[in-house]
Order: structure tokens, then C-alpha cells, then sequence
């Protein structure tokens, strides 16, 4: 966003209200149509309208809206009151719960429960609960405000030593305080709390430190093509592995040794994999495979110049 909203030159314009809102719709609508896929016993009744793609979508266009709309001191302001108000909530909204956080009595599930209803969310943890739920989107777009203002002020810096070493003081102090906070606020992914906002976002402009010290200072960009592939067509291999994902589960069938059949997925593993190798070992080596082979076709895809983007 830091990159592609320059252009418009950070302000509200019809020809970006379009951009926008074109890219919301598109990536709400193939990770609609991915969950939907393979379109068999398909029941809107148990459709679940949160997830990655969506939670990207939404997240997206409320980042926007923010930061478009407002000064820079007011959306990080905002920002901060959003993670505050979401912790406030979590504590206090489930009738001061003893477990606030627990999986079973968070305030984001009960709001998810209440709007979404327990046939649409994810049931992947044994009870109906979204880790891309309804609040916790909110507190996912602090994450990307946060990253969109470090990307403005990265643009506007000399790329030099001084950069870095205050990028990762920067980085640092976002990490300790996720650990001041933990304790209070705990660090968890599927809540996405305030305290996981903070320590994610510390690691990621650590990891950007690093990353500018090595290609930009240093000038130094041997043995990292590996990774420009994948983001150079990033929407296409996020899409691509969950569709191949879908297709071994309920679309390639193959043949059990005491007869019937299973789906590739499982085959895979059990007749490939798990035999050689063994349950954990064979089961990274399986998604390493799997990950090798959709770097394959963005590398295919690199050569032939090929970029999607929506």
C-alpha cells in the first residue's frame, strides 16, 4: 500500500476509490470462490464467509479507508485505540468471564456466533470459532497500518546504516512491548491480540532491516531469487496451493490396496511419504515437495515474465 497508493499521492481520488474498491471485491470473491470450490454438495447454509482471502479484503479496505481519510498522527492513534478497545472488550464483554481468552468463552466468538452463526465459521479447533472472525479483523488492520506508515517513512529515508540500526531499535521496542503486554493481553494468533499485533509487526520490520542491510546497503542479493519468485506472483501461489489442496482432497481419486478409493491427498502421505520417512519427518517432507512445486510454476511463470495483479 505504502508503494501503490504513491501514485494517487496518498489522497482520495475517483480513480482510487476504484482501484480500492476493485481489489477488495476481486480478492473477496476468489477466496469465496476457493472456499466454495470444488462446487460439489456445495450449501450456502454452512458457507463459511470469513478466512485468509477474506480477512486480506476486508483488512485491506479498511487499512485504506484509514489512512486515506485521516492524518498520519490520528490513524496510528486510532490504530492504538482499536487494539485498547479490542482488549477492553475481550475482558469485559463476555460478562467479566474468569477465561476471557479461552477458546470456548472469548468475546470474539460470541459476536461471531451472534452475526455469522455457528454454520458459517471454521471448526477446525472442535467448537465453532473464526481466527479470521469479525473483531479480530479490526485488530488485523492495525498490523497493516502499521506496516503501510513503516513503508512511508522507509521511502522517505537514505537507505544507509543509521536506517537500519533504528529499524531494528524500532523492531525491538515493538517486541518488548508485546512481552510488557503479554502477561495482561496474551500473545495469540487466533485472537489476534494487540500484544501478537505488536510482536509480529517488531519481527517483521526486523526481518525488512535485515533484508534492506543485505540487498540495499551491502548490495548483496546472491541466493535470495528463491524467495523474489514467490513474491513476485503472490496472490497466484496462495491461490494456486489451496486449489491443488482441494483438487488431491475431493477431486483425484486413488485406489486403496483392500479396495474402494481415498483422495490423493491422503494417498500421497500414507503410500509415499510416511512409509520412507515416517509421521513428522514425512509429513514436512511432503509439504516441502508441495511447496517446491508451486515455486516451480512462479518460477516458470517468472521467465515468461508473467505477473498477476489485481
Amino acid at each position: 500500500m505504502a508503494y501503490s497508493l504513491s501514485k494517487y499521492g496518498y489522497r482520495w481520488s475517483s480513480g482510487l476509490w476504484r482501484k480500492v474498491l476493485r481489489r477488495f471485491a476481486l480478492i473477496l470473491l476468489i477466496g469465496w470462490g476457493l472456499r466454495a470450490f470444488p462446487f460439489t454438495n456445495f450449501e450456502w447454509a454452512k458457507f463459511r464467509w470469513m478466512g485468509v482471502l477474506p480477512r486480506i479484503a476486508w483488512v485491506y479496505l479498511l487499512a485504506s479507508l484509514l489512512v486515506l481519510s485521516v492524518k498520519r498522527k490520528t490513524a496510528l492513534l486510532v490504530s492504538t485505540g482499536v487494539l485498547v478497545a479490542y482488549w477492553l472488550l475481550l475482558l469485559y464483554g463476555n460478562g467479566g468471564s474468569a477465561s476471557p481468552f479461552a477458546l470456548e468463552t472469548n468475546f470474539a466468538r460470541k459476536v461471531d456466533l451472534l452475526i455469522l452463526g455457528a454454520d458459517h465459521l471454521w471448526k477446525g479447533l472442535g467448537i465453532p470459532f473464526d481466527p479470521e472472525g469479525i473483531l479480530s479483523t479490526f485488530s488485523a488492520m492495525v498490523t497493516t497500518v502499521y506496516g503501510y506508515f513503516y513503508g512511508r517513512w522507509m521511502r522517505e529515508q537514505p537507505i544507509n546504516i543509521p536506517y537500519v540500526r533504528f529499524s531494528l531499535m524500532l523492531g525491538v521496542a515493538g517486541i518488548g512491548l508485546a512481552y510488557l503486554w503479554n502477561p495482561y493481553f496474551p500473545i495469540n494468533k487466533s485472537l489476534w491480540t494487540g500484544s501478537y499485533v505488536l510482536l509480529s509487526t517488531g519481527l517483521g520490520i526486523i526481518l525488512l532491516a535485515g533484508l534492506t542491510y543485505w540487498m540495499d546497503v551491502r548490495d548483496k542479493f546472491r541466493g535470495l531469487y528463491f524467495f523474489e519468485v514467490f513474491g513476485r506472483n503472490a496472490l497466484i501461489a496462495f491461490v494456486l496451493s489451496i486449489f491443488l489442496v482441494k483438487v488431491m482432497l475431493y477431486v483425484w481419486r486413488m485406489p486403496e490396496v483392500e479396495g474402494g478409493q481415498t483422495n490423493a491427498y491422503h494417498w500421497l502421505f500414507v503410500r509415499v511419504f510416511q512409509p520412507i520417512l515416517g509421521d513428522y519427518p514425512g509429513s514436512l517432507a511432503f509439504a516441502l515437495v508441495y511447496m517446491l512445486l508451486i515455486w516451480i510454476v512462479m518460477w516458470r511463470m517468472d521467465k515468461r515474465a508473467i505477473y498477476i495483479k489485481l
